[in-house]
């Protein structure tokens, strides 16, 4: 990771099978947002998994995945998500597995209909999170 222009460059690892492909988006501002990056667009269409999992991230932009149509499983764990934006998905035609896991959501960071962008959806991980509820209109939509 590097500063450059009040901005953290990360690499970003999407990989289909055992075939790794490296990118460098220009994303994740000080507050640690990722941003709709046209580098995250040079990912081969054939690439299946999207890890950025463990980079800090505090939120995702609307948007941020447009254009990633293949893409069946998101990795998003181990940041430091605190509200969720059901447009953050849309693009995302294909997602079957979304790993939300060890973050810092809660209730009220996850919407009514909060997947309904990603309607493929199959597996969704919550988990280690500090929900104590869940809106029960939450996966309306799947």
């Amino acid at each position: 990771m590097r500063r450059r222009d009040g901005e953290f460059d990360h690499e970003v690892a999407a990989w289909d099978g055992g075939a790794a492909q490296s990118v460098r988006p220009c994303f994740a501002r000080a507050r640690g947002e990722l941003l709709q990056c046209a580098a995250l667009r040079r990912i081969e269409s054939r690439e299946s998994t999207l890890d950025l999992s463990g980079l800090g991230l505090s939120a995702v932009a609307p948007g941020a995945f447009d254009g990633l149509a293949n893409i069946e499983t998101l990795l998003l764990n181990d940041n430091a998500l605190t509200a969720f934006d059901p447009r953050s998905l849309s693009g995302l035609r294909a997602l079957r597995n979304l790993a939300l896991n060890a973050n810092r959501l809660n209730a009220t960071s996850l919407p009514a209909r909060a997947f309904a962008a990603a309607p493929s959806l199959e597996q969704i991980d919550l988990g280690d999170n500090a929900f104590a509820t869940l809106d029960r209109r939450l996966f309306e939509g799947l």
